[in-house]
């Protein structure tokens, strides 16, 4: 089976295609940046599978989040039903999708494409509103505040935080990436929105506390409590 990975070269896209590859899956096809219309529409077209990552969480102006969250969702989908598939189809969408925020609406509207073709085509999809994911080669100053407070802890710049009470709920990025691979052999139900377990509950400033312990404990050599 053909599995095609969009927003392959991602931080969610790199993770997958390591552990597919790890996992057996040899016949991955990815789609990046650099691909065009045509060519996504001819990947998407041979797919069996397809892991649908790619997507714009801080762009230079909020067209932009239409354009790559919703859009390109769309484009998918309608080559899908123009061509009489039904490919199983893994979006990832976020928590903020209930948000009237730009990237909200635009996450919601990737949401919606997918939802109209499951109903219209029966096919098999997948809808992950993922919290805040962390772990390996995750970028920094991005969209990941345990990427950004790891990266200014160890390089001894300050962390700038306005409500250290504020919730975290986080997922750790391999098994984000296993609960992926694992519908190539045990599908889920029906359920409107799938879920990674287990989800850390936080606070901001309790991970940013830690990471500074953690960092003091490499001269004190005393281990930082955890729990």
């Amino acid at each position: 089976m053909k599995i095609l990975v969009t927003g392959a070269e991602g931080f969610i896209g790199k993770n997958l295609c390591f552990l597919l590859k790890e996992a057996g899956f040899d016949d991955i096809e990815k789609i990046t940046r650099d691909d065009s219309e045509t060519s996504i529409a001819e990947k998407v077209r041979s797919a069996g599978f397809i892991y649908h990552l790619a997507g714009i969480n801080r762009p230079k102006n909020d067209d932009e989040f239409i354009k790559v969250n919703t859009d390109l969702t769309q484009k998918i989908i309608d080559t899908l039903i123009e061509s009489e598939r039904k490919t199983p189809v893994l979006l990832t969408s976020s928590i903020q999708a209930e948000l009237d925020n730009p990237y909200g609406v635009s996450k919601a509207g990737a949401e919606l494409a997918v939802s109209a073709y499951k109903q219209s085509t029966g096919a098999v999809t997948y809808v992950y509103r993922l919290p805040n994911v962390f772990g390996k080669w995750c970028r920094p100053n991005y969209n990941s505040a345990v990427a950004t407070f790891c990266y200014n802890t160890i390089n001894n710049f300050p962390i700038t935080i306005h409500n250290p009470d504020a919730a975290l709920n986080l997922v750790y990025i391999d098994d984000v990436c296993h609960s992926f691979v694992g519908l190539l052999t045990t599908p889920q139900g029906p359920e409107q929105y799938s879920s990674v377990e287990p989800v850390y509950q936080t606070t901001v400033g309790e991970v940013a506390s830690l990471l500074t312990e953690f960092k003091e404990s490499r001269e004190s050599m005393i281990s930082a409590k955890v729990g």
